[in-house]
């Protein structure tokens, strides 16, 4: 009897992994999941992400998702557990504070692995790749001798040539004295030089990246354009203590706080950020574990869906920033305040901080740019 039953009980349970396999990764994908009312950027990502990771290893993520942007609207969905948003309210409820803050996708440890290399990349490329990391080291190891005397003791800090830098240089020998006596020996391991080079190459790289570009680009269309640029070193020479170099080892430097609220210096760096800080990267997040989250219209979202956005667009909506591809900076000017709150939402970048002003209002309240010849430099 037994002999009989057990076939059917083999089949029944063959079918019911069937139908939990399909429940589980085909009908609850497309019809059950939270997920399931956004358009596709591509009919597989109802049940795969491979489309979307085929993507990313040719390099055209940026492209497929801005179409898919173009066809379906602000919120494409890209995998079964994956999402884009062009949407500014859904942009504040991912990328802001407290419960607002969702967390940082896995992509991001990236950044702090010192796993082995794989050759897989063209010959110059990993070449290149490798002479950066050897500058980072041999940068750390160069810190680590200006630290020490002879004896391999930690140095007193007061004699390196740290400039002047008061608060730094402060909590700085605060911080030496109070560790030198329990440990006047300070000598990284293999591992803890490897993950400060690595700090040291993630800083160079994001500068590299984002602050470099949008500030020679800056300087660029301020050289192309006298008119702004007039205004800006009129502006910057019109503050109590302008920023004057008066010698070879003399300047005067101005308060911080008169440099906040000036308008045509404000425009200049919020522009100028607006076009050129963001790289085409999908800055992913995830809903956080342990509750339920919201984005924009979606509601109830489970934990583990990755969202992201790509602040390049966000920087360009049309109905915010008309003629978006154009540096503009008087565009921030005008409108009045409901105009100015509204493109200062909209404005999805970072970097624009005291030390910007303070870097602008060195270079242009003592000098004049301009273009040497426009034909040698491409269409902004």
């Amino acid at each position: 009897m037994l002999t009989l039953i057990l076939p059917h009980i083999a089949k029944l349970a063959t079918v019911a992994v069937l139908c939990a396999v399909i429940v589980k990764f085909i009908v609850y994908p497309i019809f059950l999941s939270p997920l399931s009312k956004l358009p596709v950027a591509h009919p597989l990502a109802y049940v795969t992400s491979l489309w979307i990771q085929w993507h990313r290893w040719r390099g055209t993520e940026f492209d497929c998702v801005t179409q898919a942007f173009a066809n379906q609207g602000s919120y494409v969905r890209l995998a079964p557990n994956e999402i884009a948003v062009n949407e500014i309210e859904a942009v504040r409820s991912v990328y802001g504070i407290g419960k607002n803050n969702f967390d940082k996708d896995p992509y991001y440890g990236h950044f702090g692995s010192h796993g082995i290399g794989i050759p897989i990349l063209p010959k110059a490329h990993f070449q290149a790749v490798k002479e950066r990391e050897d500058w980072a080291l041999a940068k750390v190891s160069e810190c680590e001798d200006a630290m020490h005397d002879s004896k391999g003791k930690i140095r007193d800090i007061a004699s390196l040539p740290l400039g002047e830098l008061p608060i730094i240089y402060a909590y700085m020998r605060s911080a030496m004295e109070k560790t030198a006596p329990v440990d006047g020996h300070f000598t990284l391991s293999s591992h803890q030089a490897l993950e400060v080079a690595s700090e040291i190459l993630d800083h160079i790289t994001a500068t590299g990246d984002t602050f470099g570009t949008m500030f020679t680009y800056m300087v660029y269309e301020l050289s192309r354009r006298q008119d702004i640029q007039k205004d800006l070193c009129e502006e910057l020479l019109g503050i109590a203590n302008p920023f004057l170099y008066n010698g070879i080892t003399e300047s005067s430097m101005p308060i911080l706080a008169d440099l906040e609220g000036l308008p045509c210096l404000e425009s200049v760096i919020k522009e100028s950020l607006r076009l050129r800080t963001q790289t085409p990267n999908l800055a992913p997040r995830v809903t956080p574990p342990n509750r339920r989250s919201s984005v924009g219209f979606l509601c109830n979202l489970p934990p583990g869906i990755r969202i992201g956005t790509y602040g390049w667009w966000l920087n360009r909506n049309p109905d915010v920033f008309p003629d978006p591809d154009t540096w503009e900076p008087r565009r921030w000017l005008g409108g009045g305040p409901d105009a100015a709150a509204l493109r200062d939402q909209w404005l999805f970048a970072f970097g624009g901080g005291s030390l910007l002003r303070l870097l602008i209002s060195g270079i242009y309240s003592n000098f004049k740019t301009t273009v040497l010849d426009e034909a040698e430099y491409p269409a902004s």
